[in-house]
């Protein structure tokens, strides 16, 4: 078969796909009625649905497909969504605080401003999503997919994303202090004036990441890869640094740092005018 037949058959695949009615759009319904009249809908297809401002507390969604639904708004606290399918779904605004999201796939979701404090995020598959001004503090995101993700002016104090894959993530003007990132692939990454005072980096990939006037003071960056990092006006005043991997003096020399800055043998501080 020619590359001109396999792209015809798919194309005629793809409209009689679209031709086709909406299959299970009675059970997607009754799940629906389900759901918002139990409280329980563990493993059901909601696809599509509109749940907009639902009030779902503690609602068990185990293993259910949520892709494409509307949660916009909605009040999703304490809830089950272990192994859920939250693909392209709506979940603007909506408040997740102490949800369980283990294993779920919220890839390519909106959930800008919304709240996931306590929230249990790890292992998840969460690509190219928008956490716009997310509040995840004290949430657990460790060992997640987050590539490509939007997380300017998240609230992240005291978060865990260890051994999580971030690169080419936009973390600009984030609050992470206290945040653990031990072993974190921040590689490529943007985080520009992000609030990482106290935060735990070791082993974390920062190589290409872009620091400028990030603050610093007080982290852990042992044994942390800063190959080719941008460290301009990054305060580094009290930072341990001595393990650190591929830092340079040049580096150095247009970052922030003193006498408290722990830093490699050979290596020498630079103190930025107040």
């Amino acid at each position: 078969m020619n590359a001109w037949t396999t792209l015809l058959r798919a194309s005629l695949l793809t409209g009689l796909a679209a031709l086709a009615p909406h299959a299970g759009a009675d059970e997607v319904a009754e799940d629906r009625a389900r759901l918002l009249a139990t409280g329980s809908c563990e493993n059901c297809d909601l696809r599509g649905t509109d749940l907009n401002g639902a009030s779902l507390a503690k609602a068990d969604l185990g293993r259910a497909t949520l892709k494409d639904a509307d949660l916009k708004g909605a009040v999703l606290t304490g809830a089950n969504l272990v192994d859920a399918d939250m693909r392209r779904a709506d979940l603007e605004k909506a408040n997740l605080d102490g949800a369980e999201l283990m294993s779920a796939n919220i890839e390519r979701t909106d959930l800008e401003k919304a709240s996931l404090r306590g929230a249990n995020l790890d292992e998840v598959n969460a690509r190219d999503t928008d956490f716009d001004q997310v509040d995840f503090t004290d949430a657990v995101v460790t060992g997640a997919d987050l590539r490509r993700c939007y997380m300017k002016r998240i609230r992240a104090s005291g978060a865990d994303f260890s051994n999580s894959d971030m690169r080419e993530v936009n973390l600009e003007r984030a609050d992470l202090s206290g945040a653990k990132l031990h072993e974190t692939r921040l590689s490529r990454s943007v985080l520009n004036r992000a609030n990482l005072r106290k935060a735990s980096l070791r082993g974390t990939d920062l190589s290409g990441t872009r620091l400028t006037r990030a603050d610093l003071r007080g982290a852990d960056l042992s044994k942390a890869d800063l190959e080719d990092a941008d460290l301009r006006l990054t305060d580094l005043r009290g930072a341990n640094l001595r393990s650190a991997d591929e830092l340079t003096q040049k580096q150095l020399d247009i970052a922030c740092s003193d006498a408290t800055t722990k830093l490699p043998r050979g290596l020498r501080p630079h103190e930025c005018e107040e």
